[in-house]
């Protein structure tokens, strides 16, 4: 079910509306608070003219506190898996803004995976994007 690729373990710190987190990976990525905004343009390796599509999963709808939980997928080009690709993450908690949290890394396959742990209760929005394509959301909810 799972692909061979490296995982990237997400630490998300909910701070009022904001989600911010901690990247432990070989190529970290700046935990920045980015308004959540379409249209950031065609990323670096892209193929011109291709039609993207991105699809999130997460391994549950409820979670607890400090409790890691999964966020995986799959980017693809006119059907086919995209490798090599940095498909970024961004939060919304309840009511908030949208904010970038990080990047996951696709494999050979399109694949890609990475653990998130929330720190506060609340309701959770998930969705990830590559160049103007963005997933669906996916709601989770850290009750205790």
């Amino acid at each position: 079910m799972k692909k061979e690729m490296k995982m990237m373990s997400l630490v998300i710190v909910a701070v009022a509306a904001l989600c911010l987190l901690n990247v432990a990976a070989a190529s970290p990525t700046a935990a920045t608070a980015a308004p959540h905004s379409k249209g950031t343009g065609v990323k670096s390796g892209a193929t011109v003219g291709a039609t993207y599509t991105l699809t999130l999963q997460s391994s549950t709808t409820y979670g607890s506190v400090d409790a890691p939980f999964g966020l995986s997928g799959y980017l693809r080009a006119d059907g086919s898996g995209v490798s090599g690709a940095s498909v970024g993450v961004m939060c919304e908690e309840a009511g908030g803004s949208w904010s970038k949290i990080g990047s996951f890394h696709t494999n050979s396959d399109g694949y890609y995976e990475g653990d998130v742990t929330m720190h506060l209760k609340g309701t959770y929005y998930y969705e990830t994007f590559y160049g103007n394509t963005y997933s669906d959301a996916v709601a989770v909810r850290v009750l205790s």
